[in-house]
């Protein structure tokens, strides 16, 4: 299986928490941010062009890179300013985009790299994703 790679354009959101409403039943209701959710559709459109026949299921590694613009409250001096939004939050919203398009679980990721960098171009803004199949790696 060759390796799957795309670059998904634009500003990368980190994955929303569940929101929660009551109903007009009196029950409790959860929903994802809207901005979440328009993140990884667009994420999921990218990765549909470069989808397998059949979603991956075994053990892989993923390589993902986020690309932000640097923040203008940050001093020049500092490469990597430690703000938000969390690595973790980022990554999580790109993994369950390609869950069942890309790999039948995000569960099958066995090996994960993940890095925020700045940038003060806009046009190098977004996301690069990078799927192996452990067999690849090894």
């Amino acid at each position: 299986m060759p390796t799957i790679s795309f670059f998904v354009p634009g500003t990368p959101v980190a994955k929303g928490r569940p929101r929660a409403y009551k109903m007009h039943n009196g029950h409790i209701g959860t929903y994802t941010p809207d901005k979440t959710v328009d993140w990884e559709r667009k994420v999921r459109s990218y990765a549909y062009d470069v989808k397998p026949a059949t979603p991956l299921d075994g053990p892989l590694t993923v390589c993902i890179e986020f690309t932000l613009l640097k923040p203008k409250s940050v001093s020049k001096k500092r490469q990597f300013p430690s703000v938000k939004p969390d690595l973790d939050n980022l990554e999580k919203a790109v993994l369950d985009a390609m869950n069942g398009l890309i790999y039948t679980d995000d569960a099958l990721i066995c090996r994960k790299y993940g890095a925020k960098w700045y940038t003060n171009d806009a046009s190098q803004v977004g996301v690069s994703v990078e799927i192996k199949t452990m067999e690849e790696v090894s």
